[in-house]
């Protein structure tokens, strides 16, 4: 199955493919500005994708100036992993869980926090693992059955959903 988004502004479309690629596509151009298949140990099945703004954990570079720097495309994998995609420098900037981390099961769905500094993450063992994007350390992780994360637009409540819908104050959890 293939699955995509666009960004918030609907100038970019991220795609997942059939053959476990990851595309951005420009739409005005209706062509491919990235195309990235993950080799070597980040190699697996992709299974879901957010669009972001925020910083990628520091790679130690200096960050190169384009109309998309702050862009993050997430993506996740049947192994737990979630690649964080700059599209700014068109290359995976960090890696999230997987192997090592308590964020092991298949990656269901994913969510941005409104500024961007967090990152949701629901997992077919039924977690939501809360990222801290710029430094990937676990804020923290809940139970919540197998559900997807929303979050609203103030950035102040999450929503997860499954066979029930559960409303999450962020402050209180």
């Amino acid at each position: 199955m293939v699955k995509g988004k666009f960004d918030s502004k609907v100038e970019s479309f991220a795609q997942l493919t059939a053959d476990n690629r990851l595309k951005i596509w420009d739409v005005a151009t209706a062509s491919a500005s990235a195309d990235y298949t993950p080799e070597g140990k980040l190699a697996s099945e992709l299974t879901a994708l957010a669009w972001g703004l925020g910083a990628t954990p520091s790679s130690g570079s200096k960050k190169k100036k384009s109309k998309r720097a702050a862009e993050v495309v997430a993506v996740g994998t049947v192994r737990g992993d979630v690649l964080l995609w700059d599209c700014a420098r068109n290359e995976v900037q960090a890696t999230l869980g997987g192997e090592g981390t308590e964020q092991t099961s298949r990656v269901n769905d994913l969510a941005f926090s409104a500024s961007g500094s967090e990152l949701f993450v629901c997992t077919s063992d039924g977690a939501v693992t809360c990222w801290h994007v710029a430094s990937g350390v676990v804020s923290w992780r809940l139970q919540t059955g197998k559900a997807s994360p929303h979050r609203d637009a103030g950035g102040d409540l999450l929503v997860t959903g499954a066979t029930t819908i559960k409303v999450w104050d962020l402050a209180t959890r």
